[in-house]
């Protein structure tokens, strides 16, 4: 089979390659540039170091797999290039870089995000037996805003749902033991591919029971080994993030009030924040997936068992999962063939039928305003982040022995020093316990810098002052996402601004809470309920606010 019958397709392909690969090595060599990140990261250098297949994170384990080999391969690289001589030189530069190697698992997210364009297109042609309704889809894939957003961090989530979607095509095909082993993958990404089973499931026939016994022993062993492979195991942990009232972990941890708690959850939904997430995110995807109901009659077999499940899944995640836009993921792709197919049935209304220039227009608009999130998120992404300025600013004006503190340990790319880690060790044991073996000397990317949070405290004042009661200090780096946040606002009289860095565009005031653009696609607008808030469109670039402060 060709995946590519079109030239149309190719252009498509190609525009979702150019949303999804800019900017991989982003932020580097920072680690926690985005929720998440560093976990797979971290799991898969412990695997090396402890000579361990047990995942140190809880995710399953895949994801941490597929970095050791090019891990392996970079190192052989260095080497070849003279850039390290040995294995303990590579340790230190993997020390002192924490984050630099994350553009491997973010290739991974943008290669199965491209795939995942390709792999609609397919389901949808299978679905509605139409290339025209297939290449709308794939269009919908291309510029859709959740799919591009994940699609540039280090996360599993592409490749989870590029499995699953995969399981879903082999349903179609009616080749169900690949759909099984397409599941075991998925939930060897990650426990959202949970769900790929029931999928499967609802496409059950008897000609084909042997191929589902089969395809079930075989998923009941392998997520048993998955599920054991992973430090953080459970039930809760194989659904994600249960909501903290959820009655099903109360039922599984056997507490009280089981009843009082499902009522609960089926009276506070959070359905309104939910449908306005996505609004904001992929309104097109939303608003024509859900017109789609009105062809429901016109449906395949096939297509309407697809929209049971998608309803099925949307309302489950509603009622007991955590209320952030991702849970819903599956729910979001599987709509984009029904929006697809929406937008086909609206270009064949009386006023458009037989007006190519008038179709023509009402395409453009439409698909102007599905990609427009997408390609102004790229535009500001590619942008040197707050975080990366204030870095360089640190680097060309501060000697990396002079003492500084930073509040707050997130977006950081400086490795401490020995006397820092020292310092820190007083509250922390085992803090940077890994970065002690280093030598007494400064290697590249480490400075004698105080992380100010493992020494506790209320405020950030407090949190200063207990880090360095006995360790002066010359400079405090302060990153905040609202102005009241700062310590120079709530400590005027203390201290003074030597640099600012802000991410908003020119002349914009300092007067709401910024957007976690690089958190997930619904923190890039206004989603917060108190105070004036901004969204995406009034940065110039992404990152909190930061601060080079001195005391006076």
């Amino acid at each position: 089979m060709s995946l590519f019958k079109s030239k149309f397709l190719i252009l498509i392909v190609l525009v979702g390659v150019g949303l999804r690969f800019l900017g991989l090595n982003f932020g580097s060599p920072s680690l926690y540039v985005s929720n998440d990140e560093a976990i797979t990261q971290i799991s898969a250098y412990t695997m090396i170091a402890q000579k361990t297949i047990k995942s140190q994170s809880y995710y399953t384990p895949l994801s941490a797999y597929i970095q050791i080999p090019f891990i392996g391969f970079s190192y052989l690289y260095m080497k070849t290039m003279g850039n390290i001589h040995n294995i303990d030189e590579f340790r230190q530069f993997v020390i002192t870089h924490e984050g630099y190697f994350l553009f491997i698992p973010r290739f991974y997210s943008a290669f199965f995000g491209t795939l995942t364009i390709l792999l609609i297109y397919h389901l949808t042609k299978l679905l509605f037996e139409n290339k025209r309704i297939a290449m709308l889809a794939a269009l919908l894939a291309s510029f859709s805003f959740n799919l591009v957003h994940m699609s540039h961090f280090a996360r599993p989530w592409p490749e989870a749902m590029f499995f699953l979607l995969l399981a879903l095509y082999f349903c179609l095909k009616r080749q169900f033991l690949w759909a099984f082993i397409c599941a075991i993958v998925s939930y060897g990404f990650l426990q959202i591919g949970i769900f790929s089973f029931p999928l499967i499931f609802l496409f059950f026939e008897k000609k084909y029971l042997r191929q589902f016994i089969i395809g079930l022993l075989l998923s009941a062993f392998s997520v048993l080994i998955l599920s054991r492979l992973v430090l953080h195991s459970g039930f809760e942990d194989a659904l994600l993030k249960l909501r903290p009232d959820s009655f099903i972990g109360a039922l599984f941890r056997h507490e009280s009030g089981i009843l009082a708690k499902l009522i609960n959850n089926l009276t506070n939904p959070n359905l309104f924040f939910i449908i306005r997430s996505f609004a904001k995110t992929d309104f097109v995807i939303l608003l024509f997936g859900t017109l789609s109901v009105f062809g429901f009659r016109t449906f395949s077999k096939q297509a309407r068992l697809v929209f049971y499940f998608l309803i099925a899944n949307f309302v489950f995640a509603l009622f007991f999962l955590y209320p952030v836009l991702h849970y819903f993921n599956i729910a979001i792709f599987l709509l984009i063939p029904f929006a697809a197919f929406a937008t086909w049935n609206g270009l064949k209304w009386r006023l458009l039928e037989n007006s190519w220039p008038l179709k023509f227009f009402t395409l453009t608009v439409i698909f102007f305003v599905a990609g427009f999130n997408s390609f102004y998120w790229n535009y500001i992404f590619l942008k040197e982040p707050t975080f990366i300025q204030a870095r360089d600013w640190i680097a060309r004006n501060i000697n990396p022995r002079e003492p500084i503190a930073y509040l707050g340990g997130r977006y950081q790319t400086f490795v401490p020093s020995k006397e820092a880690i020292l310092n820190g060790q007083k509250f922390q044991p085992n803090y940077y316990q890994e970065a002690t073996v280093l030598s007494g000397n400064y290697l590249p990317n480490m400075r004698n810098i105080v992380y100010t949070a493992p020494a506790g405290g209320k405020t950030k004042m407090e949190k200063l002052n207990n880090a360095t009661g006995d360790y002066p200090i010359s400079y405090v780096i302060d990153y905040y996402y609202y102005p009241k946040d700062s310590i120079y606002s709530q400590n005027p009289n203390l201290l003074k601004k030597v640099a600012t860095f802000s991410p908003l565009k020119s002349g914009l005031a300092y007067r709401g809470i910024l957007p976690e653009a690089l958190y997930e696609a619904a923190s890039n607008f206004e989603s917060y309920d108190n105070g004036e808030t901004f969204s995406m469109y009034s940065l110039e670039r992404t990152g909190p606010y930061f601060d080079i402060l001195k005391f006076k």
